[in-house]
């Protein structure tokens, strides 16, 4: 009798294990699938794992037990949350991709600008020449004489200064002013920032929870070079004003910026101060990351013959 008892036991245990297997890889399965297909809706889920609860209630009376009920439902979490890890996984991809485009599209812009055109009276400031014979900002107070648009014939605006901050996500434009030369060292450039009389620097901030600067360099060289300059250049002989046209001279500076104070030294640098290092380029880099390290990019600003232009690339950096 014993026997016959120890053995029902047996026979009934081994068709519990093989129908809690067979769940377990059925419901395995979806997990899987999960993780190759798009994610579905939150609301799907929803009915999905209800539908699930619902199926596991009724099949108790057909013998199921406990044991499988928990193990079915631990399997649901599991994909509950494979799933809200692709969701969140895609959600920052998206958001990398985007700010990266959008980064690129900024430079574009800015360097669309440059033309080495007149200053013309800007955010309430006028150019004129300082004692030391540099160009310098004044602001326009109530009653002061003004030069009219487009004949403040003492400054040229040179180019723009791009300076990029390590571990932030923001990047600053400087303005640089020069006089009328016949080279630009003889130009004497001052880049437009608060030292210098008036500030006309734009902080461009990339989109939060997007991408993050990890440093910028030029060539294959490994010095670290947070800025570059580009500028008109009064020596050369293509007098065009259209970017994609012409030649702009492109210096680097070796500046490593100061994330407290990210202007400390830009001054110094553009009005080539001495000690103060920069090199003619062709080809300078910026590397980027996602916030959470898992996405990389870098975007080559590229100065020709031909003009300037700018690559995005979704690599290792």
């Amino acid at each position: 009798m014993r026997h016959g008892q120890a053995w029902l036991q047996s026979w009934m245990l081994g068709a519990i294990s093989r129908r809690g297997a067979e769940r377990a890889v059925e419901m395995l399965r979806c997990v899987s699938t999960a993780g190759k297909n798009r994610a579905p809706a939150p609301e799907a889920l929803a009915v999905q794992r209800a539908s699930l609860a619902g199926r596991l209630m009724r099949s108790g009376s057909r013998g199921y037990t406990v044991v499988e009920a928990m193990l079915a439902l631990a399997i649901s979490g599991l994909l509950l949350v494979s799933v809200a890890t692709l969701i969140n996984g895609q959600r920052g991809e998206t958001e990398f991709t985007q700010a990266m485009r959008d980064v690129d599209s900024k430079i574009q812009t800015m360097l669309s600008s440059i033309n080495g055109g007149t200053f013309t009276v800007s955010n309430n400031y006028q150019c004129s020449i300082s004692g030391a014979g540099r160009p310098t900002l004044t602001a326009i107070g109530a009653g002061d004489p003004v030069h009219e648009e487009g004949t403040s014939s003492e400054c040229l605006i040179m180019g723009k200064a791009l300076q990029v901050v390590p571990t932030k996500n923001q990047i600053y434009i400087h303005t640089v002013l020069g006089l009328r030369a016949g080279t630009f060292e003889q130009s004497k450039p001052t880049p437009a920032v608060a030292e210098t009389g008036g500030d006309l620097t734009e902080t461009y901030n990339i989109a939060s929870g997007g991408a993050i600067v990890t440093s910028a360099s030029y060539g294959d060289s490994a010095k670290r070079t947070d800025m570059l300059g580009l500028y008109y250049d009064p020596s050369n002989p293509l007098r065009v004003s259209r970017v994609n046209t012409q030649p702009l001279l492109a210096k680097a500076y070796e500046l490593n910026s100061d994330s407290v104070n990210p202007v400390n030294n830009v001054k110094n640098y553009i009005e080539e101060q001495s000690g103060y290092k920069n090199s003619a380029v062709n080809d300078w880099k910026i590397c980027f990351s996602s916030p959470d390290n898992k996405q990389t990019a870098f975007i080559n600003v590229i100065a020709g013959r031909n003009g300037v232009s700018t690559k995005l690339t979704f690599d290792n950096c």
